[in-house]
């Protein structure tokens, strides 16, 4: 981990009120699996150096589904999270993404997605933490009262947001562009007083509303049934009828059942 004690004392000085701090698990195995060149020792380490800091909004990531990752590890990385008393919990699903490792090995067969094991994680996260006292706002994330995450609240409420630094990205409008991923060529860019940028596009009305839709959805709040007119009464009914979502305040949200299932369930409205 790189966070000294005068590292953390520059970040509160310079205004910074909330850290997020990517540990992913906190036994060897998983760790080595994710290539993670971290400790559990010296992540709990960073952590209490942020503490000490003072920073009140600390942000825990873990993950799980991870290749030869047992509930067990599992449940303890989420107990030895709780024990730090962090105020946000972010608990992401391992995805296969292209170009990575994992991908390639799920390809090859080396690895598997398994949908019914990815839920029984999921739950059991759901309950550990809401037992707890963190409220689940987002399909991922859970916080103490007044500790969400505003920054990622600009991304699932289709606000504007600007990314700073390497491979940082950016919406404005329609308008959407990523950060050049070369540190140092990022800082002479700057230095010389050129935008960084390295792809920009231009969203159509149509694929901002389809990602207002994919990503409302993943939240507490819902979508609203507003932003919806474009879909089948008969799928709307259809995933009533099967237990996942439900109607609200004009607002689609997805139950307990369908929070699992909440990719696939965007497909359909956004089908």
């Amino acid at each position: 981990m790189t966070v000294t004690a005068n590292k953390a004392a520059m970040m509160r000085r310079q205004g910074v009120t909330r850290i997020s701090l990517g540990v992913q698990a906190w036994d060897a195995a998983t760790l080595a699996t994710l290539g993670r060149d971290h400790s559990a020792e010296e992540a709990k380490e960073t952590f209490a150096i942020l503490k000490h800091a003072g920073f009140h909004s600390l942000n825990i990531d873990v993950m799980f589904s991870v290749p030869g990752q047992p509930m067990g590890p599992w449940s303890e990385t989420l107990a030895t999270t709780l024990a730090l008393k962090p105020e946000h919990i972010s608990a992401y699903n391992l995805n296969y993404e292209e170009d990575t490792d994992f991908f390639e090995k799920l390809k090859r067969g080396l690895y598997c997605e398994e949908p019914e094991r990815d839920a029984e994680y999921f739950y059991h996260a759901l309950d550990t933490l809401e037992a707890s006292g963190f409220r689940h706002y987002e399909i991922s994330n859970y916080a103490t009262p007044g500790h969400e995450s505003q920054h990622n609240a600009a991304y699932w409420f289709g606000k504007d947001y600007l990314g700073l630094g390497p491979s940082a990205v950016s919406t404005l409008g329609l308008t959407r562009w990523k950060n050049m991923p070369d540190t140092q060529g990022y800082i002479d860019a700057v230095q010389a007083g050129v935008l960084p940028q390295q792809e920009a596009e231009a969203l159509t009305p149509e694929q901002h509303q389809l990602e207002r839709i994919a990503l409302e959805l993943r939240t507490a709040k819902g979508v609203p049934m507003g932003r919806l007119t474009s879909v089948p009464e008969r799928t709307l009914t259809m995933l009533q009828e099967e237990n996942l979502v439900t109607l609200e305040n004009q607002h689609i949200r997805l139950t307990r059942q369908g929070k699992p299932l909440a990719d696939s369930i965007a497909g359909e409205l956004v089908g």
